[in-house]
């Protein structure tokens, strides 16, 4: 087969598995199945895992609730609400019975919200027809982790609030700065009373030109910032002052812990941020949620679509992508370059690894099947690269184009945001710090009393169904 053909391959590859996703969720989608859901929380802090005898009490009660529905399943979830906090022992001597527990009944579904979620999640791990269900072994402990602990929730406060001052910093300057210096005139004592409501570039001629040429919040902050200390009338350096501190207060009001105000005023007065709101090479990394990527993932796909030979690029940042996930989730640290440098006799087909770092990562079917497709059965006896249409100038440049039209533009990604392996937390951009807490969470839910008792309750539905 010839190189030139493999850009074709690759896209008739894609959209199998992608059928094979959507097959599988219709199956559950269009079945009609009938499901009971009961959810199980402890009162107090304090209160353990329910021993056996308890799990079989409140099973009995679950049935007996469900028992007019008919239900062709009933599954069981235990959860922790963020007020209680999770202690390191499960075992402190109370005798609880089934009345510290919490029960919460509720019919089930394969809704639009379990479907957007098992799509992104396959489109990310790449599982082949016969073994759809397998991106569970990926994400499930992740959902767990989120579900047992209140940890996470002042660092995604924090992040919320970054993410908030951030999209108030790039709006446009005019109508902002307009609105804020027609509010300071009415309270001006250095005007009369008669005047405050006249246009402020009447009021202030002294910076009436100045302002014009800004584009965002964030550059007319810093005009004011290096202005400022310029301005001999001290009535127009107080105004400045004034526009400052309300900028600064977004901060200081906002959902941010302390030290994170501290830096991000830092940076602000540093200028760091970027003004203009475009690509932002010094940024740090960003760790992307599940639905995010899967958007990201799609519209390179359809794109990728229109013209399989035109836009081979596309198809190699697709597959860029897949492996640099398949490398987080298997904990092996990878920068672009190591993924820009593989070469196709690094992909065993056969045992379905692919060796990044000397080290075999599996591949699931779906992938192995993509990736045979885009090598072909006679190219692979040369060592030529997997990917040797991308570069990092041209991956950096379409992961701007495609993720600013998808997004906002200040939400623009960039190749390292690829690198860390995605979060199930809907909807956030977290920060690494953030990630690695959730990890942590991850590690300790998965040896917890709480996690090995809830492994025992065979109630998964999707276990169930199969």
């Amino acid at each position: 087969m010839n190189i030139k053909n493999a850009p074709v391959r690759l896209f008739e590859a894609i959209n199998i598995m992608q059928q094979g996703i959507r097959n599988y969720c219709r199956k559950f989608t269009e079945g009609g199945i009938t499901m009971g859901l009961y959810v199980i929380s402890p009162k107090r802090a304090f209160i353990a895992f329910p021993t056996s005898a308890i799990l079989d009490q409140i099973e009995k009660k679950a049935r007996d609730h469900f028992a007019h529905m008919n239900p062709q399943v009933i599954f069981c979830r235990y959860f922790v609400p963020p007020t209680l906090p999770i202690l390191s022992s499960a075992n402190i001597g109370i005798q609880a019975t089934i009345d510290n527990y919490q029960i919460t009944f509720s019919t089930a579904s394969f809704d639009k919200t379990w479907e957007r979620e098992t799509i992104s999640r396959a489109l990310i791990y790449c599982p082949s027809g016969n073994n759809m269900g397998e991106w569970k072994d990926w994400f499930s402990p992740q959902v767990s982790a989120t579900m047992f602990t209140p940890l996470l929730t002042a660092s995604l406060m924090t992040q919320q609030g970054i993410n908030e001052v951030s999209k108030h910093l790039t709006q446009p300057a005019g109508p902002q700065f307009d609105a804020f210096i027609s509010s300071y005139a009415l309270n001006d004592d250095d005007i009369p009373i008669g005047y405050r409501k006249k246009p402020w570039k009447s009021l202030y001629p002294e910076i009436a030109k100045s302002f014009d040429d800004v584009s965002t919040v964030y550059e007319a902050y810093l005009l004011a910032r290096n202005s400022v200390t310029r301005f001999r009338h001290s009535r127009i350096k107080v105004l400045l002052e004034a526009y400052i501190k309300s900028i600064e207060d977004i901060v200081n009001d906002s959902q941010m812990h302390e030290a994170a105000k501290t830096q991000m005023l830092s940076l602000m007065r540093g200028k760091i941020l970027s003004a203009k709101g475009g690509y932002q090479a010094k940024r740090p990394a960003v760790i992307l949620s599940d639905i995010e990527c899967a958007q990201m993932l799609h519209a390179l796909i359809k794109q990728f679509s229109l013209g399989p030979k035109k836009h081979q690029v596309l198809g190699e940042i697709i597959l860029f992508i897949w492996l640099a996930q398949h490398c987080a989730f298997n904990d092996v640290v990878v920068k672009i370059d190591d993924i820009l440098a593989l070469k196709v006799t690094d992909v065993l087909l056969q045992e379905q690894e692919i060796v990044v770092h000397e080290e075999a990562i599996p591949l699931p079917g779906g992938l192995a099947n993509i990736l045979e497709a885009w090598i072909g059965d006679k190219d692979r006896v040369n060592k030529r690269l997997l990917l040797p249409s991308l570069t990092r100038d041209n991956l950096e440049d379409n992961l701007a184009k495609y993720s600013k039209n998808l997004f906002r533009a200040d939400w623009q990604l960039q190749p390292k945001d690829f690198l860390k392996r995605v979060h199930v937390l809907y909807g956030a951009r977290i920060v690494v710090d953030v990630g690695d807490q959730l990890d942590y969470q991850q590690n300790v839910v998965g040896a917890s009393p709480y996690q090995v008792t809830m492994q025992g309750i065979k109630k998964d539905i999707l276990k169930a169904l199969s």
